[in-house]
């Protein structure tokens, strides 16, 4: 019985989680269980009835058919509405490539990588140490400006 939950399970890897694709992998379990108990009692060996079940199911594309899913060209699905959120998304990663600055020196490309995680960490070093948050919060406004004049400096758009 768990190799057909984990036939099921790989089946519906490529399908979107949704609350039809979740029902219908819920559908389709429940009637494999008959179907496995059906050929259990007329006599058929365990492995028998395994392979009876799963080889009873329709392809994949059946299934997302049935639900409405669309095939991509990656062999993925999609529901029909998901085009317009996955232009907003490739948007959005467009803008935030065209936001980062790009440098020459491989130095100072390395250095600006860690900048901020090390702005935190002396933050936090510094704030703990000397127990003083009132004044040390002014690292995040100096490190903002330094970064910008690095930026300036050696960064290119």
């Amino acid at each position: 019985m768990e190799t057909i939950k984990n036939y099921l399970d790989a089946l519906f890897l490529k399908l979107p989680d949704t609350y039809e694709v979740r029902n219908a992998k819920k559908d389709l379990l429940a009637l494999s269980e008959d179907k496995y108990e059906q050929l259990m009692n007329e006599g058929m060996a365990e492995h028998e009835a395994v392979g009876r079940v799963i080889s009873d199911f329709g392809s994949l594309d059946e299934i997302a058919a049935d639900l409405g899913l669309e095939k991509m060209a990656d062999g993925s699905f999609r529901t029909p509405g998901a085009k317009e959120n996955y232009s907003a998304a490739e948007e959005k990663r467009k803008a935030k490539d065209e936001d980062e600055v790009h440098y020459d020196n491989k130095y100072v490309g390395a250095i600006m990588d860690v900048f901020w995680p090390t702005v935190t960490c002396i933050y936090l070093i510094w704030s703990f140490l000397s127990f003083n948050w009132g004044f040390t919060w002014i690292i995040w406004p100096v490190a903002a400006v330094v970064k910008k004049i690095i930026e300036n400096i050696w960064g290119e758009e």
